[in-house]
C-alpha cells in the first residue's frame, strides 16, 4: 500500500500542511508551515508566519529564502537569498523528524517508503473531510541510520533510541485514490524519560490535488547568496528573537529551541528534535 500511494502521490500536485508541536516541561509550543509543491518536479513554496515570517520558494537547481527581520545584516537591497538545492536551512524536509531528508516534501514521501518495515490497517475517518484508509507503519531504525552519512550514525541511533528500542510507528491516511491525504510522527519518552512527558508530534497533510504551481524566482536584484551554514545562523537569531517578543511570548517561558530555531537547522532532524530536550545532569 504504502509504495502504491507514495508513488501516485509523487506524480501530483497538492497543497500541504505541516506542523510541528513540541512537548517539554509541561509546555507546548507549535509551528506551522502551509505551500503548494508540484512533486514531479520537486518544485514548490513554503511559507511561515511564526516564530519567523518565512518564505521559501523550490526552484531546482535553486532553494530560495525570505526571512523578515533577518538576524544577520543583508547586503543593500537584498531580500533573498540563493542557495543550490538540497542545502536548504528552512525546508520542512526535515519533517517527520528522523525519517525526513533534510530536503524538501517530495523528499520526505520517497524517504518514508525507504526506512517502512510493516503495516497495517488501523481503520477509516475523514481527513479534511475526504475518506481515507488509516494505516500504522513501523519505520526500522536501522534503515534510519543507514540513511546518514556513517559519522552521524551513532547520533542517530542514540536519538531513536531515546524514545525506545523497537520500531518508530508512523500513521499514515490514503483515500481511495491511492493519494497520501495525512502522515503523522508522535515520539514520546518513554516513562522515567527525562523531560517529564517530554516528545514531539509531526503531521504533514496533503490536500487540493491537481492545485496549479506556479512558481518563479524572485528578480535577481533583490538576490544574494549564502551558505547553509550562514543562514541557519541567520535565521537562528531571528527566530529567537520572534520567540522572545510579544505579549504571549513575555508570560510564558521561551519555547524549546526545536520550535523557535527547527527551521534554521540544516543538518538533521534527530539533532533538532533532540535539542528539545536538556541534557541530563
Amino acid at each position: 500500500m504504502l509504495v502504491a500511494a507514495v508513488s501516485h502521490t509523487a506524480a501530483q500536485t497538492a497543497r500541504i500542511e505541516f506542523t510541528t508541536t513540541t512537548q517539554t516541561q509541561g509546555m507546548s509550543t507549535s509551528f506551522t508551515l502551509t505551500g503548494e509543491f508540484d512533486f514531479a518536479h520537486s518544485r514548490g513554496m513554503i511559507t511561515m508566519a511564526a516564530p519567523l515570517d518565512m518564505t521559501e520558494l523550490f526552484l531546482p537547481p535553486k532553494v530560495y529564502l525570505k526571512v523578515s527581520g533577518m538576524g544577520s545584516p543583508m547586503p543593500h537591497g537584498k531580500t533573498w537569498i540563493a542557495m543550490d538545492n538540497g542545502t536548504s536551512s528552512v525546508s520542512p524536509g526535515d519533517m517527520l523528524g528522523p525519517i525526513g531528508s533534510g530536503d524538501n516534501p517530495a523528499d520526505m514521501l520517497e524517504s518514508l517508503t525507504a526506512v517502512a518495515g510493516s503495516e497495517r490497517i488501523v481503520g477509516t475517518t475523514r481527513v479534511r473531510g475526504v475518506l481515507t484508509t488509516e494505516y500504522e507503519v513501523n519505520i526500522d531504525p536501522a534503515k534510519i541510520a543507514a540513511k546518514v552519512p556513517a559519522s552521524e550514525r551513532a547520533s542517530v541511533r542514540q536519538f531513536t533510541q531515546t524514545f525506545g528500542k523497537g520500531a518508530i510507528p508512523v500513521d499514515v491516511w490514503v483515500d481511495s485514490q491511492h493519494q497520501v491525504r495525512q502522515v503523522r510522527l508522535s515520539l514520546h519518552l518513554p516513562d522515567g524519560g527525562f523531560p517529564a512527558n517530554g516528545g514531539f508530534t509531526e503531521t504533514m497533510d496533503f490536500y487540493d490535488f491537481g492545485v496549479p504551481v506556479r512558481i518563479s524566482a524572485p528578480p535577481a536584484s533583490q538576490v544574494t547568496s549564502m551558505s547553509a551554514d550562514q543562514v541557519g545562523v541567520a535565521t537562528a537569531s531571528s527566530g529567537s528573537a520572534a520567540a522572545s517578543s510579544g505579549s504571549a511570548a513575555s508570560e510564558a517561558p521561551s519555547p524549546p529551541a526545536v520550535s523557535a530555531s527547527a527551521p534554521a537547522v540544516s543538518a538533521s532532524a534527530p539533532a533538532v528534535s533532540a535539542s528539545a530536550f536538556p541534557a541530563q545532569g
